[in-house]
């Protein structure tokens, strides 16, 4: 494996949830995309790059459409389009739909270490304390 093509989609986890702004207090629909296993941990800054995301480091950073954009399927199914045909799919509920809806907007967030177990509590350690975390915010297109 050397690219992102290479990249099995079975060894990816991408899970959903809905937060709080910091500012507003208004629902944000947040995606994390992150290695199930140890196997492409090395891939995953190649995936967050082609994605339009940046390394953590203050507010995360608009991602221009063209690079990367999230489209909904009702409020059913998120896909995440990148690049010239790459695209992440996921089921959501009509919740994540309107929060995402509400904003015109997704938190994206790529983990290069491998994905929480879910649970609140490992998700929450997973965002604080793991490292090579990339992140941005997607536009949604209708």
């Amino acid at each position: 494996m050397n690219s992102r093509n290479d990249i099995d989609p079975r060894e990816i986890l991408l899970s959903g949830w809905i937060g709080e702004h910091p500012v507003t207090g208004q629902d944000v629909a947040h995606l994390l995309l992150a290695p199930a296993t140890g196997a492409i941990t090395e891939l995953m800054p190649l995936l967050a790059d082609a994605l339009g995301l940046q390394p953590i480091a203050g507010a995360p950073a608009q991602v221009d459409p063209a690079i990367a954009h999230v489209a909904l399927e009702g409020q059913s199914t998120v896909r995440v389009l990148y690049g010239t045909g790459g695209e992440l799919v996921r089921p959501i509920t009509p919740e994540w739909a309107s929060a995402a809806l509400g904003l015109r907007m997704v938190m994206l967030t790529c983990g290069t270490q491998p994905a929480p177990k879910n649970t609140q509590a490992a998700l929450d350690c997973y965002l604080a304390t793991a490292k090579g975390l990339y992140m941005g915010l997607l536009s949604v297109m209708s």
